[in-house]
């Protein structure tokens, strides 16, 4: 385990040095040995203090007293260095440097106290075995200027390459700077010839003398300068990276910026603290993403503008060449110039057997010893936001592949969809963690094979609402090319569908407009859902009250929407957010599973009815010829075929409205049951395969009278009783399912004696007690709402409904006493 010291001088503002130590705190330190050394230069109070309570607990710090007499004035304008101060500073930092080669670290990390470091710093910058690297950030070195980059090229601080003596106009000057910046601009580790600020230094460095004293003969200010000069003649080299950026808080008006700058880190670091933990537990980004990409005559085309996109987010490339003739692979080097890249250039074609191809692209990819590989065509090209999202995703520790939607577009502005064309109604594999060890299998077949080995459909996985463009139809010569290609290689459809390749040429193809989703969910304005998901051959929609307000909350959300994306992926889902997610955070955090979303409400707690009922009520106006409605909730775990048995019941019993499945609740009480209560035990709530097995043992034969959440409704009979009435129903909760219980009584007629039936063949798990508790005080009002409505003559049917519990028949000799009516 390499051992790595922390340190650098600490002088600054408390709210500075609060959120600095923050991000110490939560560095990733996997594999490492991390101490930590600072100078304790403060002559603020609550600044020393912090840097006590930091030390509190940790048996592997030095704080080393220092003298804070001197005035160091730091305004909004800029930093006032006297040069007195800077060599005190530099003498700080030496005195670091030699506490780090007497204690024998393999590095130590200088690092200023004013920067909010990503999480993954520390062990990327170690990962890459360099003498000296810097992580870059920029900075507003005065408020009027442009951000600049804390690290150069040469001399003082020039950011654009020259040689001796070399004269440069103006505008050649502002091309070469640009070209710079543009390079840091991307993911990579280049060659600089100056840095400071964030600078890992490894033992060998310090062995060679690198140090930050003063080189008397130079006139350059700043210790960062004499370092990086003394260090380039000692033979170091000097690199820049750029994979992690911090955030400077170089002028006290920057602390507005840090929230924004943590949400982009971690889209749930807001609010609850219990919820901030639940959130970074799940995602710490990490990992470098490595672009796979097969490739042939390219140059003309898409390629460039695919390449440039996919520059801005990828940590290095494959090319695999099947021997185009034109200047595909001169193209791809010159886009890619500065991110490790490699290509290979088959002599001989092999695209009538694609199988080999996407094999041998693969092998190359897994040969560079990837974190992520993403394979991507050259003519496709993901939204804009994946800049800022992808680096997201790929740091999450749960999951292996990423999928996404693929848009066939027919031109700049539309995308095709019909029969034939729906690509983008399906979430597939783009991104996949390669995993050591693991015995990849392909599907063997010359066409359609597929682009990642078939079997990592075994591995776990989430879906991702960033789209992608398919740009390779939107001209009419690829289109011809691609329809002769595939007849040509596939003429009797053995691997795709005739009719497909034919509809290629359609004159008059059904088209929709693409449009940039802006965070849709966080409008006012209600917008139609997603289109209405199949299962089991019938369309269902399901329904649910959404609040999250703490890590268990978040949990038994986590496990109840990866089992439902595990049986029944791409299903829809209307939510109501009741809370404490804002409706931007809770569309990133629903991002992960393979399901799709439409979210009402504007995250604020309203009553249970009003937030089934308005559900209820969009799916009328929206989605009105859905023929079934489910109403779930978050603390349940849903087995495989649970949602077939419920419609497989309602297809053959017609008579029925509505029916639920079987529960069994945390405390492993079953309900319905005939008999006394068994109690079942060493339930696997963590484990959705061994929950599967588990629920699928409870299944049999019977139906029981009974009601319980989660309820499949027919919608049609559903929109006759009303739903939820909440113009009487206006209580916070309570008896709201009573009254939709009377609803379907008299829907069905009262000389039936209609009762809601639990299906046994199947369970779902609920981590909640079963039984609604009757409320007192907080379901009063909504009591007397269901009596305006119903009666007297609606509690007689209650209790006839709910025949094993007393309540009803107690209220109702209660009520005819106080209407002082005998029986």
């Amino acid at each position: 385990m390499l051992s790595v010291l922390i340190a650098g001088p600490v002088r600054k503002p408390s709210a500075i040095l609060k959120e600095f130590l923050w991000s110490l705190d939560i560095l990733d330190k996997t594999n490492l040995s991390v101490s930590y050394a600072f100078v304790d230069d403060n002559n603020d109070l609550e600044s020393k203090e912090l840097l006590k309570q930091f030390a509190l607990n940790k048996d592997n710090i030095d704080i080393i007293p220092a003298n804070a007499d001197d005035f160091y004035h730091c305004d909004e304008t800029t930093h006032h260095w006297q040069e007195h101060l800077i060599w005190k500073v530099a003498a700080y930092k030496d005195n670091l440097l030699k506490l780090a080669s007497e204690k024998n670290f393999d590095y130590v990390f200088m690092v200023d106290s004013d920067l909010i470091l990503h999480p993954k710093t520390l062990v990327h910058l170690v990962g890459l075995s360099k003498d000296i690297v810097s992580e870059v950030f920029w900075t507003k070195w005065e408020p009027d200027l442009p951000p600049q980059p804390q690290v150069w090229l040469s001399d003082s601080y020039r950011m654009f390459h020259s040689t001796r003596n070399e004269k440069i106009a103006a505008g050649e000057i502002i091309r070469r700077k640009k070209e710079f910046f543009e390079m840091l601009a991307r993911p990579g580790t280049y060659k600089v010839g100056g840095l400071g600020a964030c600078t890992l230094m490894s033992r060998n460095a310090l062995a060679k003398g690198a140090s930050f004293s003063e080189i008397y003969n130079l006139s350059f200010v700043g210790e960062d300068r004499h370092f990086c000069i003394r260090a380039v003649a000692l033979g170091l080299e000097l690199y820049a990276d750029t994979h992690y950026e911090p955030y400077h808080i170089y002028r006290e008006s920057e602390l507005a910026g840090v929230e924004k700058y943590k949400e982009r880190l971690y889209p749930y670091l807001k609010g609850d603290d219990q919820l901030d933990k639940g959130a970074m537990n799940s995602i710490i980004p990490s990992n470098k993403i490595t672009l796979a990409m097969l490739v042939k005559n390219e140059a003309a085309r898409y390629l460039e503008k695919v390449l440039k996109h996919a520059a801005r987010y990828i940590t290095q490339a494959i090319i695999l060449d099947d021997a185009s003739d034109d200047n595909t692979c001169e193209l791809c080097q010159s886009i890619l110039n500065g991110i490790p890249l490699t290509i290979v250039s088959n002599p001989e074609p092999a695209f009538d057997n694609e199988v080999v191809l996407r094999k041998q692209l693969w092998r190359l990819a897994a040969n560079t010893d990837p974190d992520w590989i993403l394979i991507l065509d050259g003519d496709e090209i993901f939204e804009d936001k994946a800049l800022e999202e992808l680096p997201i995703l790929a740091s999450r520790k749960d999951v292996d592949v990423l999928y996404f939607r693929l848009y066939d577009m027919w031109d700049e502005l539309h995308y095709r969809e019909d029969k034939y064309w729906q690509a983008h109604r399906q979430y597939r594999p783009f991104m996949v963690r390669y995993k050591k060890g693991f015995p990849y299998k392909w599907k063997e077949t010359p066409q359609h094979c597929g682009r990642f080995p078939i079997n990592i459909s075994k591995l776990s996985g989430a879906a991702s609402e960033l789209r992608i463009k398919h740009l390779g139809w939107m001209k009419q010569e690829d289109r011809q090319e691609k329809y002769n290609r595939y007849m040509t290689l596939d003429p009797e459809g053995r691997y795709g569908i005739l009719e497909q390749y034919s509809s290629i040429l359609d004159e008059n193809p059904n088209l929709l407009p693409w449009l940039e989703e802006e965070e849709k969910h966080t409008s006012d304005e209600i917008k139609p859902p997603p289109t209405a998901s199949t299962n089991g051959g019938d369309i269902i929609v399901h329904t649910m009250p959404l609040f999250i307000k703490d890590k268990h909350d978040l949990s038994l959300a986590n496990s109840c929407f990866s089992s439902l994306a595990k049986y029944y992926p791409d299903s829809l889902i209307v939510l109501f957010n009741q809370g404490k997610l804002t409706n931007a955070e809770l569309t990133k955090y629903l991002r992960q599973f393979k399901l799709r979303f439409h979210i009402l409400g504007k995250g604020s707690m309203v009553s249970l009815a009003l937030a089934r009922g308005t559900c209820l009520n969009y799916l009328w106006k929206y989605l009105p010829d859905i023929k079934y409605i489910s109403e779930i909730a978050q603390d349940m775990l849903f087995p495989s075929h649970w949602l077939d048995e419920m419609i497989n019941f309602l297809n053959t019993h017609q008579d029925q409205p509505m029916v639920c499945p079987g529960i069994i609740n945390y405390r492993g009480e079953r309900y319905p049951q005939e008999s006394d209560r068994l109690i079942l035990e060493n339930i696997p709530t963590n484990d959705l395969n061994g929950m599967n097995e588990f629920l699928s043992s409870l299944s049999i034969e019977k139906e029981l009278e009974g009601f319980a959440y989660p309820v499949v409704h027919r919608a049609e009979a559903l929109k006759a009783v009303g739903g939820y009435n909440t113009s009487f129903l206006k209580g916070p909760q309570g008896f709201e399912n009573d009254c939709l219980l009377l609803g379907y009584r008299y829907y069905m007629g009262l000389k039936h004696n209609w009762k809601p039936i639990c299906c046994l063949k199947t369970y779902v798990y609920q981590g909640s007690t079963i039984l609604q508790t009757i409320p007192g005080n907080e379901g009063e009002a909504n009591l007397k709402g269901l009596i305006h409505m119903y009666g007297l003559k609606g509690i007689m049917e209650l209790e006839q409904i709910h025949q094993n519990n007393t309540y009803y028949k107690e209220l109702y000799e209660e009520l005819f006493k106080q209407l002082g009516i005998e029986k």
